[in-house]
Formats: C-alpha cells, sequence, structure tokens
C-alpha cells in the first residue's frame, strides 16, 4: 500500500516537532538542575575552622619558653594519666611548621576536601606588637593554593599569658599586657587594611565568638 506522499511529509513534521520540543525540554532541565545547584552552592552554610597558629616557631616564644619552642613541645611531652590513655600522640605529618607555605597547602587541601570553608585565624596585638602572625603571613598568604579557602582575623584582645604551666592553679605571667586605646585601635584598621583586606579570598561576614576562659 503506498502512503500518500501529503501524509509522510505531515509524519516527518510532526517527528520533528516533537523532537525539538523534548531538545527544548531537555536544555531547561539542564538550565534548572545548573541554577538549582548554583542556589544550593549559594545556601550552604560556611564551615569555619577556627585556627590558633602556635605551631611554627616564633621570636617571643623563643624568648619565653627557648630556643624554638611551639605547642609541639606540649604534643611530645604528653604523659597516660591512666591505664589505656594513649599518650602521647603522633601527627601524622610529623611536626611540622604552620608558617611554611607548602605545609599549609596541604592544609589547605585537606580541610577544603572535607568541606571547611573559611580559616579563622587567631591574631594577636599588643600596642603594636604582633604574635604569631607568620603563620598567617608567611604560610597562608603565600600558599599557592589559597584560592581554596577563605579566611578571615579573630583579634584576641586579651593579655597575652603564660597559659603553658603543668600545674592548674600556678599563677599566669602576664607576656603582653593588652591595653587599648582609640588610637591603637586605629593603627589596627589600618595595619588590617594594608596587610590583609585587600587579599582574597577573605570571608567577608561579621562573626562572634566566646570569651576565653582562663582557669
Amino acid at each position: 500500500m503506498k502512503i500518500p506522499r501529503r501524509t509522510l511529509l505531515m509524519a516527518k513534521t510532526g517527528i520533528f516537532a516533537v523532537s525539538r520540543f523534548v531538545i527544548m525540554l531537555g536544555i531547561a532541565c539542564l538550565a534548572w538542575s545548573a541554577a538549582t545547584a548554583q542556589e544550593t552552592r549559594a545556601q550552604r552554610p560556611e564551615v569555619i575552622a577556627v585556627y590558633y597558629p602556635h605551631w611554627h616557631s616564633y621570636d617571643h616564644g623563643s624568648a619565653w619558653k627557648g630556643d624554638g619552642w611551639t605547642e609541639w613541645e606540649w604534643l611530645k611531652a604528653a604523659a597516660p594519666r591512666f591505664p589505656g590513655h594513649e599518650q602521647p600522640k603522633k601527627s601524622s605529618w610529623a611536626c611540622f611548621d604552620e608558617s611554611d607555605p607548602k605545609w599549609v597547602a596541604r592544609e589547605i587541601d585537606l580541610a577544603a576536601d572535607h568541606g571547611i570553608t573559611v580559616f579563622l585565624y587567631d591574631w594577636y596585638w599588643y600596642s603594636g606588637v604582633k604574635n604569631m602572625e607568620e603563620a598567617l603571613e608567611k604560610g597562608f598568604l603565600r600558599a599557592p593554593n589559597r584560592h581554596r579557602m577563605k579566611f578571615a582575623l579573630m583579634w584576641a584582645n586579651h593579655d597575652r599569658r603564660d597559659q603553658f604551666c603543668p600545674e592548674l592553679g600556678t599563677p599566669r605571667t602576664v607576656w603582653l599586657p593588652s591595653r587599648h586605646s582609640p588610637r591603637d585601635l586605629t593603627r589596627v584598621i589600618d595595619y588590617c587594611i594594608a596587610h590583609y583586606f585587600r587579599q582574597p579570598p577573605r570571608w567577608n561576614k561579621p562573626a562572634s565568638a566566646a570569651p576565653a576562659v582562663t582557669t
């Protein structure tokens, strides 16, 4: 049986129309999926790691506790206090230097790969005297992969005391007193603008933190 030419043309036109509709629907679905994914990423909360930068040698630490002293010394000297207490713990990366950009790059990759999006650095300033800033300025800000991690500062504006006494109740020596004034606050802001606020990628959100409690 011979099918009329007009019928064939109508059938082909219908198939073309349906195909075009399917293609357009597919494109629309892809666009919607991309927009949804982007919105989901935008709505995802930041995951912030508070970074205490005491795992590198710095001049004040050497003056206070001995040449090259860092938090690693406490880790190595930890002793078991009860049966089954597994101490000292050993770092999988050994006692690395967090002011070395190569080591910070490994920290960034490890953190970013596990969902952390911000390093919130403890930052110390005592009337113009900085303390432990090398981890941020020499390490993080020079890391080759720093684009993977945002950063922010948490000004630890309290006295710098010797918190490294072995016995509770032992008086803590004040190493650097914290004194505040409008002039000094202006100096802090000027320093941060010059050294940090122009550095991407920053975490540009206001943050609050609980006060430190000293025993």
